[in-house]
């Protein structure tokens, strides 16, 4: 079953025009897990396939990164393949290694 606030996110994420794509890759790149595209018209798809990634990134210590903006085609990244965004991402880093103790701080500052 998938989670309801994975769904939620790709729902508010990736309005997209049709054809476009959502990018899912593991963080560190060489993890030993393969980049994922998918329609970003589908968001039960494109959630379930990144909760799938997290579970096997999990076991090898590796991250899961969604690119929040689609993309033009399958395969594409990086800046130029962006045709439009839908959002503004807001990166909130807290915690004792930060700049910020928390998520309120962070959003005052």
């Amino acid at each position: 079953m998938l989670a309801l606030p994975a769904y939620w996110f790709a729902t508010l994420c990736w309005d997209a025009a049709p054809g476009s794509h959502v990018e899912i890759r593991p963080l560190p790149p060489n993890a030993g897990l393969s980049r994922l595209w998918l329609p970003a018209d589908d968001p039960a798809a494109v959630a379930q396939a990144y909760a799938d990634l997290d579970a096997l990134a999990g076991r090898v210590g590796a991250n899961v990164y969604a690119g929040i903006h689609p993309r033009r085609e399958h395969g594409a990244s990086g800046d130029d393949s962006i045709p439009r965004f839908t959002c503004v991402p807001i990166d909130l880093d807290c915690g004792p290694a930060k700049l910020h103790e928390d998520q309120a701080s962070a959003l005052r500052a």
